[in-house]
Parts: structure tokens; C-alpha cells; sequence
């Protein structure tokens, strides 16, 4: 149609590239029609970047180093990709040897080829989809009927007008009738009026609500009970196209075999209940999934026990009577209603048929949900019955021992739950206060094994010593006492295990996260388990702050608040101590009086809060001339003292000359209102001599008082 040399198809299969058709290639040696992927030389063609057109290969830089074209002496070509809905399946090449320019009409006719080659395709592929849709159906229908027949379980199917459409020997030999004799006949063909009505009763239920319906007739072609489960099936739109049911015979020896198992299940199932409400709602939920109760709902005391309310624990296999059961339930009185009787006779009561039972308060409402026999059961927690179970179903039915005493085991096992709850809430809240009451506490709490490792610290850890308590658990308590006081952490430890019962107190320093050492009142006491195995419980108080505080106390009793010197009581303390001192190291000491001139006059003129720096000033002055280690004091208004160490080289004159010297510097600070003047007396204590500090106070006092009548005489 386009007149060219060359024309190929390459269609790509799932990671190849196959060449089905080659027009003008050479046929010696045959081309190579299968490639892989990474491998082919088409694809160039296929990629959906490359160019659809073109009409010489050497005007494009990539094109023309391709092999294929080079190896072909191509130039130009025209390519129309063959596309599945989105999908890349192949594509139709023509090409030729020189430069050429490819018409609308070329194009176009290649697009209509194209067209019909992927119409084929996806024809084929439906066609192949079909075949292979047919024989799947084919192969499942087949597997299907070889389970169902194979089976020892009964399965029949129905369409909606209630003709069996399929059913196999096990559930003919039910109905007593030929497996081809059954297909397409009525269950009242098949069984007597009352049990064909109650089956059809059944099945215009189930397609109405949905769900599995379970339920229990006599068989006619076999002398025990037939138990069966029914469902919905539909069809390709969704909708209900007939119903499956699977049956089996059941024997009385079955039946009680079964019901052990149930309640073996129940049990352990509402063991695991995570409260009381959950575990009535799976109560109810075993209890009408397998014994063929339509409805259970549950009655529990009011709050001061005068009446029983319907709680909002419900269930039943049939939407559809959850759904109207919307009807105001008032509460029930002692010895009102079903439930009302079973919680004042703390027994179980059974009525056959509530339309017909004077004194069940709510039975029109359950003659309008079609119910007819109830059982109600109470649930006793030792000899209070915390809730009333109570179980509907659509038959009449007098009462059946093996279903009351079923029920009841499942309230007792509900009972003894809840008396465990209790007591679980009771270990739990009780624990919660402990847990609360230890974290709480400033005090660290250890347990020790008798090696000394901790086993548990309590949270207030981190509170006092910075560690989280998890980083504690496992090592030992040594780690964490001064090398100093192990040794006496040790015979504590020792003496506690010798002695369980008996508390020891000692102070240790315990060491902080941030290095830091602290100082703790540790008390311990031994404790043995069940086996006689030792348990140390130690309580630990800090005692730092204490320390710090009765420290500041004893600092701010010895100390002038304004100057920060030493006051009259600290100096007499610290001077006595000086001179005893001296005396053992044969060293000469030197008291200085010293008091602040003309000091009423600042306050006057300037003011009290001017005076005051003029004493910390003169302070001041104090600290710069003498050592950290000499006794500095403020032993009251403007008058100092201070006690020193000195050689007997250093001479009173020395002393004065170095505090008048600094005194000169601080008064030559600028934009000062005022000058400090200081006059001071001068006492030498001797360490050969036998002298007390009062007499020695004495001489530098008249020192101090001689050198001012003087400085007023000169004046």
C-alpha cells in the first residue's frame, strides 16, 4: 500500500520481542525472530519517546547509530503502534532505503491497518478468554459436586420458590427419598405438612434478614435429630438467587457430647473476657448461636436495687428483630415478668409460650416480635445477683433440662467472673494506691538481694539522685556508696540479713547522676519469702538539704546579715579556737580593733541606707587587708574586730599602715559622697603568755580609744 522495500510487525509478549512478520528482509540466513527485551533491537519502535516518523535516519544523532537501521541501509521508516487500552502490544513498521517523506495518506493507511490488526488481537483474546472462563466454570462445578458428594455432610440447594436444585446422597437419605427423585420437588412433596411449613417458615426468615440460621427437626428417613445451618446464596448481580443448607444427624449422645464442648468454649471464652459487659455479650452470642435461641438480652439491678433495668447488651442472629426490638422497656419490679421471677427466686424460670403466661409483663411486645418461649437465668456473685439472662425463640416449647442446665453454667461461670473482677479491682486499686503512695514519696525505695544488687528502685530516684529506674534494676548498690562508707554499708547489709525484722539506720553518701555526692539516711530491713530466700527493703532519704539548711542556720547564727562578717557570737566561737591554736603552733596573733569615724554623721546627712554601705564598705576593707583565713567580725554598730596570725617580724605599725593604705585607694574612687575614716587599736597576743581573749580585747579597746582622744587633741 505505501510501496516500501522493508515491512515488519513486532508484537511484545509479557519481557520479549517477537518479529512475526518480515517483508523484504533477506531470507539467507533467516532473520532471528525472538528477543528479549533488554536484548532487542526494536526497541526503538516500541518505545513510546522515540519519533513515529522519519524521513531520513542520518538527520537524527541517536537513529543513525542504531544497528538494526545500519545494518539494513535504512533511512527512513514509519512506524504505528499497536495499542490495548493503555497497554504497548506492538507495532507495524515500513522502511526504506533512501530519504524519503512519508504522505497523510501513508499515515493514515497505516493507522487503519493497525486498527484491524489490534481489533483481531482483542478479539482473540476475548475469544481465548471464554474458552478459558468456560472450562474454569467447568472444572469448579466439577470440584464442587465431587466435595459435596464426598461429603459425609447433607447439602441441598434451593431456589427461591423453594424447589431443590441440587442435593446430594447424604441429604436425600435424610429425606428418605432418591437424590433424582428430590430435584425439583417441594420440601411438602417430600416430608408431612407441619414439618414442611416449619421448614418454609424458616427459609422465607432467613431471605429475608440474611445471615446463617440454625435450627433442629426430626429427619424423616432416619430415627435421630437433624441439625442445620442455612444460608443466602446469589447470583452474579448480587441479588438472592436461593438458599444452601448443610445438615448432619445428631444423636442424644451427640447432642450431650456437644453441649460439653460448648461449654468448655464458653468458659474459657468468657475467662478471657476482657470486663463483666463483654463477657455477657459473648455469653449471649454462644448461647443463641448454638442452641437455637433467636433472641438474648440481659436485666441488671438499678443502682439502689429496687428495680431491674434492660441493659444494651443484646443479640441475635436476625437483624431484622434487632432492628424492631426499639420498644421503651420500663424496669421490672421484684417478681415482675420473666426476668423480675428469676431475680427474686434466684432461679431459673421457663415459660413455654409468653402469650399464654398472665404474668409476663411485656407480652404483646414480644407476641408483635413473633417470640414465643423464655427462659430467664440469673447470674448470682455469691448470693447477689448482679444480672438476669434471658433467652426468646420463635417455637413453642416446654421446658428443656439440657438447655436450663446449659444456660446456667454459663451464668455461674459469669458469677465467678465477676466475683474475680472484684477482686481484681479490689488487688488493682489497692496496688494503684501503694504504686501511687511509693511514687510519691521523697524517700527512694530498693530492694536488695542479699548480694547487695538492686531488683527494684522506686520512681522518686530520679526525683533525688537523677537516675531513671530502669537503669538501676540490676546493679549493685556499691556502685552508687563512697569508697569510704562501703565498708559500713556492708555490715549493715550484714547485720539486717542477721537479724530479719530488726531495722538499721546508718548515713551514707550516695552518688548523684551528675556526680555529685549526697548525703542519705539509709534504713534497712530483711524480709524472707516463702522459701526462707532474704529480700533487703531499704528506705533512703536524703539528708543534703537538711544539712545545708542546719549549716545556714548555724552560718546565719554566727553571722552579721549587712556585712557578711562574722557577729559578736561567731567571733567569740572562732577566736577562742584561733587561740588554742596558737598556742599549740607557738604563734604570735595580732587583735585589731577597728572603728568607723564620724559614722552617725553619714547616716545623718546622707540617710540609714547610706550608713549601712558604709559599714559593708568598711568590711570591704577588711577582707582586702587581711587573709581568708584570719577572724573577721562586726561585734556591733560601727566597731570591727579582727584576729590574725602574723610572724613577730610584722609590727603593729605594718598592720595600721596597710589598712590606712587601702582605706586611702577606696576614698580616691570617683563620684564617692563621702569618706570613710577608720580609727583602730592594736593588741599583741603573746602564745608563751597565759592570756584570755577578754583581756586581751581590753588592751586593743583602750589602744583603739587612746589613738582617738589623741586624733581629737591634735585636732
Amino acid at each position: 500500500m505505501v510501496r516500501a522495500p522493508l515491512a515488519f510487525l513486532v508484537l511484545a509478549l509479557d519481557d520479549r520481542h517477537i518479529l512475526k512478520s518480515a517483508w523484504g528482509l533477506p531470507s539467507a540466513p533467516p532473520p532471528r525472530t525472538d528477543f528479549p527485551a533488554g536484548e532487542s533491537p526494536f526497541g526503538f519502535v516500541l518505545a513510546r519517546t522515540a519519533p513515529r516518523v522519519v524521513n531520513d535516519s542520518w538527520d537524527h544523532e541517536v537513529l543513525r547509530s542504531l544497528p538494526i537501521l545500519a545494518a539494513l541501509g535504512v533511512r527512513s521508516y514509519l512506524t504505528t503502534p499497536l495499542a490495548l487500552d493503555d497497554t504497548m502490544v506492538g507495532a507495524l513498521v515500513v522502511l526504506d532505503y533512501a530519504p524519503r517523506s512519508w504522505s497523510e495518506k501513508e499515515i493514515a493507511q497505516m493507522g487503519d491497518i493497525a486498527a484491524f490488526i489490534t481489533g483481531e488481537i482483542e478479539l482473540r483474546r476475548e475469544r481465548y478468554a471464554r474458552i478459558r472462563a468456560v472450562a474454569e466454570h467447568l472444572e469448579s462445578e466439577s470440584l464442587l459436586r465431587s466435595v459435596i458428594e464426598s461429603t459425609a455432610l447433607a447439602v441441598a440447594v434451593k431456589d427461591l420458590d423453594g424447589r431443590y436444585r441440587m442435593i446430594n446422597e447424604a441429604g436425600a437419605a435424610i429425606l428418605g427419598w432418591g437424590a433424582d427423585e428430590i430435584i425439583g420437588k417441594l420440601d411438602l412433596d417430600l416430608v408431612d405438612a407441619d414439618l414442611a411449613q416449619r421448614i418454609r417458615d424458616r427459609d422465607r426468615d432467613i431471605l429475608m434478614a440474611g445471615g446463617v440460621l440454625l435450627s433442629e427437626d426430626d429427619a424423616p428417613g432416619a430415627p435421630h435429630g437433624v441439625r442445620s445451618s442455612t444460608t443466602v446464596f446469589k447470583n452474579a448481580d448480587g441479588d438472592a438467587a436461593g438458599l444452601i443448607s448443610i445438615s448432619r444427624i445428631i444423636s442424644e449422645r451427640q447432642r450431650a457430647e456437644e453441649a460439653l464442648r460448648l461449654l468448655h468454649s464458653i468458659v474459657a471464652r468468657i475467662a478471657e473476657a476482657d470486663d463483666f459487659a463483654g463477657a455477657l455479650q459473648l455469653a449471649l452470642w454462644h448461647v443463641c448461636d448454638v442452641t437455637g435461641w433467636v433472641f438474648g438480652e440481659v436485666w441488671m439491678p438499678n443502682a439502689d436495687a429496687s428495680a431491674l433495668d434492660r441493659s444494651d447488651i443484646r443479640h441475635s442472629s436476625r437483624a431484622d428483630l434487632l432492628a424492631r426490638d426499639v420498644a421503651h422497656v420500663t424496669p421490672l419490679t421484684p417478681g415482675e415478668g420473666l426476668a423480675g421471677r428469676a431475680w427474686s427466686s434466684r432461679q431459673a424460670v421457663w415459660v413455654p409460650n409468653v402469650d399464654e403466661d398472665q404474668a409476663f409483663a411485656r407480652a404483646a411486645h414480644a407476641t408483635a416480635l413473633g417470640l414465643k418461649a423464655g427462659v430467664a437465668i440469673p447470674v448470682l456473685a455469691a448470693e447477689e445477683v448482679v444480672a438476669v439472662l434471658v433467652f426468646y425463640m420463635y417455637e413453642v416449647r416446654e421446658q428443656d433440662e439440657r438447655l436450663v442446665h446449659l444456660i446456667s453454667v454459663v451464668s455461674a461461670q459469669l458469677g465467678a467472673l465477676i466475683r474475680r473482677k472484684r477482686a481484681e479491682e479490689a488487688l488493682r486499686q489497692s496496688e494503684e494506691n501503694a504504686r501511687r503512695l511509693i511514687e510519691n514519696l521523697n524517700d527512694v525505695i530498693v530492694v536488695l538481694s542479699a548480694e547487695g544488687q538492686i531488683t527494684y528502685v522506686s520512681p522518686s530516684v530520679e526525683r533525688t539522685l537523677g537516675f531513671h529506674p530502669r537503669e538501676e534494676v540490676g546493679r549493685s548498690i556499691f556502685d552508687l556508696i563512697h569508697a569510704d562508707d562501703v565498708g559500713r554499708a556492708q555490715e549493715m547489709i550484714a547485720d539486717t540479713l542477721g537479724a530479719p525484722g530488726f531495722s538499721r539506720s546508718i548515713e551514707l553518701r550516695i552518688r548523684h547522676r551528675n556526680g555529685h555526692w549526697r548525703s542519705m539516711e539509709v534504713i534497712g530491713n530483711a524480709v524472707l519469702d516463702q522459701n526462707g530466700v532474704p529480700t533487703i527493703i531499704v528506705n533512703a532519704r536524703d539528708l543534703t538539704e537538711r544539712q545545708r539548711l542546719q549549716a545556714e542556720l548555724r552560718r546565719m547564727s554566727v553571722t552579721d546579715d549587712l556585712t557578711g562578717l562574722n557577729n559578736r557570737r561567731g567571733f567569740f566561737m572562732l577566736a577562742e579556737q584561733e587561740m588554742k591554736l596558737a598556742r599549740r603552733l607557738k604563734k604570735d596573733l595580732l587583735l585589731v580593733f577597728v572603728d568607723l569615724d564620724d559614722f552617725k554623721s553619714i547616716n545623718d546627712t546622707h540617710g540609714h541606707q547610706v550608713g549601712d554601705q558604709a559599714l559593708a564598705e568598711t568590711a570591704e576593707i577588711l577582707r582586702t587587708a587581711f587573709r581568708e583565713s584570719d577572724v573577721l567580725a562586726r561585734l556591733g554598730g560601727d566597731e570591727f574586730v579582727a584576729l590574725a596570725m602574723f610572724s613577730p617580724e610584722e609590727t603593729d605599725d605594718v598592720i595600721e599602715a596597710r589598712l590606712h593604705q587601702i582605706l586611702a585607694e577606696h576614698n580616691s574612687r570617683p563620684l564617692r559622697k563621702y569618706a570613710l575614716s577608720i580609727s583602730t587599736g592594736v593588741a599583741r597576743f603573746d602564745a608563751r603568755d597565759v592570756q584570755s581573749l577578754a583581756e586581751l580585747m581590753a588592751i586593743a579597746d583602750d589602744a583603739l580609744y587612746e589613738q582617738k582622744r589623741a586624733r581629737k587633741a591634735g585636732a
